[in-house]
């Protein structure tokens, strides 16, 4: 929508005017899928997700492999963070599945993909 496309672009600027070597995505709906995410995460990126957690939640993907997703989530009481403190299986995040972690149901999908620009 209109304001989530001005948002990112105010992101980026504010990025561009401040030397923060990052570069903002906002996707939603069918677009927040596994393979975009994934797509970000190659490309030196992490992955802020909306999801499920008996309520609205909001997390950090950090890595993906061919089986897992790797996530940073702040709410969590462990806080020996290496790179992640949950480790999913794939299958669990890219359902819509109303589940904890998963993206849920396309029409009420968010992510907000992150890149460093090199």
């Amino acid at each position: 929508n209109k304001k989530d496309l001005e948002n990112e672009v105010m992101f980026n600027k504010y990025c561009d005017n401040h030397n923060f070597l990052l570069k903002f995505r906002y996707l939603e709906k069918e677009l927040c899928e596994i393979k975009n995410i994934k797509d970000c995460i190659d490309h030196n990126g992490i992955v802020i997700v909306r999801s499920i957690l008996d309520l609205d939640h909001y997390y950090l993907i950090t890595n993906i492999d061919e089986e897992y997703v790797y996530i940073w989530d702040p709410y969590l009481e462990e806080r020996n963070f290496t790179y992640y403190n949950v480790k999913i299986e794939i299958n669990k995040i890219d359902t819509e599945k109303e589940i904890n972690y998963s993206l849920g149901k396309f029409n009420k999908r968010e992510c907000i993909l992150i890149n460093k620009i090199d």
